[in-house]
């Protein structure tokens, strides 16, 4: 996770994701990736879970799995490098 950048897949989800946390506007642009990216459920990493919960849904992120409540958010981790593209909003 620390050599990728986090991407969307489209710009309503960026702006869904800017809204839940706090970002009034910012720039979004278009990522051009070199290596195949994942796809990831991000609201699998709650970390106000327990020990056992968090090993669970780390298990199911890494698969690329959804949480199991059905009310995913789905980001991609685009490997670095990657060419950024032109600003769409």
């Amino acid at each position: 996770r620390y050599q990728c950048i986090f991407a969307v897949d489209s710009l309503s989800s960026a702006n869904i994701f800017m809204r839940e946390v706090g970002v009034v506007e910012a720039p979004v642009y278009r990522v051009i990736p070199n290596l195949e990216p994942f796809r990831a459920d991000m609201r699998l990493l709650d970390a106000r879970m327990s020990a056992a919960v968090k090993m669970y849904f780390a298990n199911l992120y890494w698969q690329g799995l959804p949480h199991p409540a059905d009310h995913s958010f789905w980001e991609w981790l685009v490997p670095c490098p990657a060419s950024i593209g032109e600003r769409i909003s």
